[in-house]
């Protein structure tokens, strides 16, 4: 029975960080898009700079 219990706790903690990880991989898809195109802005300025 103990097991049973353990295994039905760890199942509803699956679930919820299930949960939180879709709910904050929304923000990290974000940043990552803002930091590579501040990277992609930042290498055309230094290689305008440099010709």
């Amino acid at each position: 029975m103990m097991q049973l219990g353990i295994s039905f706790a760890m199942v509803g903690v699956g679930i919820l960080i299930g949960g939180l990880t879709w709910y904050f991989s929304k923000y990290i898809v974000q940043f990552s898009i803002g930091l590579t195109r501040w990277l992609i802005r930042k290498s055309k300025r230094q290689s305008k700079a440099v010709a």
